[in-house]
């Protein structure tokens, strides 16, 4: 059975962090202009979504042998809709998402919504960028978290989320959670520690400690 999918976008790639994870995962989609992450390296992907509308000439020509589908400028869908559409279909169980931060806010803000679509169905998603980490969860799935990171966890939902979180600098034990609340904004690993979430989705996210909290 089909398992573990990774998209590769357009915004702010690390082709170096690339080659560190593709390894990890069965069948990779470069959505659109997030081919140019592979061109120029031994790296391969196995199928490339989108329009191409803003595809490098140089690039469009040297994946041109690969398996892509193309699809119109004009249409109802993002390239990244597309990509997990197709990915969804194909009945992956967990689909990862990299180059997906540091672009058009308006197209971050949607894409959550896809995000949090592929959780709805009962599939693990996660965002790997570089310096950036979020997992989204739900339904008493637990995360394992380790030392000397910094922690938040965005709640979308006003009612049916509890979390537990251990290890931290602030811990929490089954804490309800709300849609508007800065609560678990910012907290720390002070171990290695855990968060646990019963009911709805939400969005942990993970970073490096960028200074010293006393």
């Amino acid at each position: 059975m089909a398992n573990k999918a990774l998209v590769v976008g357009a915004s702010g790639f690390s082709k170096k962090y690339i080659k560190k994870i593709i390894a990890d995962y069965d069948f990779v989609i470069a959505c659109d202009k997030g081919a140019e992450a592979f061109y120029g390296t031994d790296m391969e992907f196995d199928l490339c979504i989108g329009d191409f509308d803003s595809l490098d000439k140089n690039v469009r020509e040297y994946f041109k042998s690969k398996d892509t589908i193309k699809y119109p400028v004009e249409k109802d869908f993002s390239d990244l809709e597309l990509a997990i559409n197709y990915l969804i279909e194909k009945d992956f169980q967990r689909i990862d998402f990299t180059g997906v931060l540091g672009g058009r806010l308006s197209h971050e803000l949607f894409n959550l919504g896809l995000f949090l679509k592929i959780k709805k169905e009962g599939r693990r998603v996660s965002i790997r960028e570089a310096a950036t980490r979020c997992d989204f969860l739900s339904n008493n799935e637990v995360l394992n978290i380790p030392k000397g990171l910094e922690v938040s966890v965005v709640p979308f939902y006003d009612d049916d989320t509890t979390i537990s979180m251990k290890g931290f600098r602030w811990n929490l034990k089954d804490k309800k959670i709300n849609r508007g609340s800065t609560l678990t904004l910012s907290n720390y690993t002070v171990e290695e520690g855990y968060i646990m979430v019963k009911g709805n989705p939400v969005m942990v996210v993970i970073e490096p400690i960028e200074k010293k909290i006393q």
